[in-house]
């Protein structure tokens, strides 16, 4: 199941996976000007294409950031100490 997450999510998950915005809209291949209305929707759920909502959530998840409705999860890589 798809969550829809709210801005402030958007923005942590990307602190958390050390992206700067640029870099994950381009990542994710979507313009940087939609990320950061994405991000500035602060505790309002995201609004926008789902296609481009799911390409970032996929991006933050690739680079170990799950975003869900109770919060964010960083993955932990195996072997990593």
């Amino acid at each position: 199941m798809f969550y829809l997450p709210i801005g402030r999510q958007l923005k942590a998950a990307r602190i958390l996976a050390g992206l700067e915005q640029r870099q994950l809209a381009a990542k994710a291949g979507i313009n940087p000007a939609t990320l950061s209305r994405m991000e500035n929707s602060g505790a309002k759920t995201v609004r926008g294409q789902g296609r481009s909502i799911q390409a970032v959530v996929d991006t933050l998840a690739a680079h170990g950031v799950e975003i869900e409705p109770d919060g964010l999860r960083m993955k932990t890589k195996r072997g990593r100490r």
